[in-house]
């Protein structure tokens, strides 16, 4: 399902059944007799010599100045703002595909006549790896046909593994322009779908809410709670127990205001509430602020950090550190994106703030808890897209590292890392 302790942490993990119902993918092959028989035995020694260089391994090198790309084809995915999970031994990425339009400019969300990132029609995509390495990645398919969902501007899709019915739960945003309409959620069978929408509407104890994460704890109920954000505030309901709808239980809302792109996880016994100022696909990117709480519901305390007192973690005064390769510089001098003002680590919230620059030059999307017991923070690289190409914008890969008394260490860039 769709968590495990990996090193004390609960964010996500595989204890999802290995062959779900109506598995057709990476099956088994059947067949009888002696040249059946040694098929299988080298099969099996292909398996134990992979397993041993896995465990000899150090692990995943993730690198900044690489776009994600197919496997077979060497093509740039089509895929962003979505969850990155281990199923099944097989990590799955959900995410939403923009398809081949250019990316608004100057900023991220101006609007074009072809509505670049704010259409009816982007896909929920599905894209497999065997090992996270960037160019590992298999396209499975759409989860979930544009025509089959909720009308309206999707965003931010999440899949969790619901235990008690064997079923793999798609949630989704729904934007009606100018206003949010909250979530859906659809069921499937696997980690890729399809998906059979379930629930159009899903009831929260606040209304028209925007970007969210679904988080399932350790508890023996599997119990999952929605971290989201309504009117630019953020906090968090607990779930029924069959993971669409919200049973009215909710915490008291965070203090900080116009705040979105949450996540919730849990790491030796502590809870980690982490999000940041709107960014609306501002090319700045935004920064991370940490809270704490000895339960999902809280009460939540907010963490100081070195940078700024505000808790956040990711956010500098300029100049930034100075990667060494195109780590923040990505975007192509054909093209003129321009950060968007007061959003992000440029939001100055009435103070006057020096922390401004973004150390991620990105918004925070998804944590990941690696098998080495290493954390990977992802962020979605807004108006960087090598090739102007809305769909090609990357994902921003760094560690994320908790400081041992409670709290997580500031965050700085890298190019390249291991874990």
């Amino acid at each position: 399902m769709w968590r495990q302790g990996i090193g004390d942490s609960v964010i996500s993990g595989d204890t999802s059944p290995s062959k779900p119902k109506g598995a057709k993918r990476h099956s088994a092959i059947r067949c009888k007799g002696a040249k059946c028989k040694m098929i299988r035995f080298r099969a099996m020694v292909r398996v134990a010599l992979l397993a041993l260089l896995l465990s000899s391994s150090h692990g995943v090198m993730f690198n900044n100045s690489l776009p994600m790309t197919d496997a077979h084809m060497g093509t740039i995915l089509d895929c962003a703002d979505g969850s990155i999970q281990l199923f099944e031994g097989r990590w799955y990425m959900t995410c939403m595909s923009y398809g081949l339009c250019q990316a608004p400019l100057p900023h991220g969300c101006d609007t074009t006549p072809d509505e670049c990132g704010f259409r009816l029609d982007h896909n929920i995509s599905t894209f497999s790896s065997p090992d996270l390495s960037q160019d590992s990645w298999t396209f499975e398919g759409f989860a979930l046909d544009w025509t089959a969902r909720p009308q309206g501007i999707v965003y931010r899709p999440q899949v969790v593994f619901h235990p008690a019915s064997g079923k793999y739960i798609l949630w989704a945003n729904v934007l009606h322009r100018p206003l949010y309409q909250g979530y859906f959620t659809a069921a499937g069978d696997t980690p890729w779908g399809p998906f059979t929408l379930t629930n159009p509407l899903v009831n929260t104890t606040r209304s028209g809410c925007g970007d969210y994460h679904v988080f399932v704890d350790t508890d023996p109920a599997a119990t999952a709670y929605l971290i989201y954000t309504c009117s630019h505030y953020m906090g968090i309901d607990r779930l029924t127990a069959d993971y669409m709808h919200s049973d009215g239980a909710s915490s008291a809302l965070f203090t900080p205001y116009f705040v979105e792109a949450p996540f919730l996880l849990q790491h030796s016994g502590i809870y980690y509430a982490l999000f940041d100022y709107c960014c609306c696909y501002c090319l700045q990117g935004s920064g991370v602020i940490v809270h704490t709480a000895p339960h999902p519901l809280g009460p939540w305390t907010l963490r100081n950090s070195s940078l700024h007192p505000d808790g956040n973690i990711a956010c500098v005064a300029p100049p930034p550190p100075s990667p060494s390769g195109a780590g923040l510089t990505w975007a192509p001098s054909l093209l003129s994106p321009q950060d968007t003002p007061n959003q992000g680590c440029l939001y100055q919230n009435h103070t006057a703030r020096t922390d401004t620059v973004s150390v991620t030059r990105s918004q925070q999307n998804f944590i990941i808890a690696m098998p080495s017991g290493a954390h990977v923070w992802t962020g979605n690289r807004w108006g960087q897209s090598p090739d102007g190409i809305k769909g090609h914008e990357p994902l921003a890969w760094l560690p994320l590292e908790f400081d041992g008394q409670g709290g997580l260490r500031d965050m700085s860039w890298v190019e390249a890392f291991e874990a």
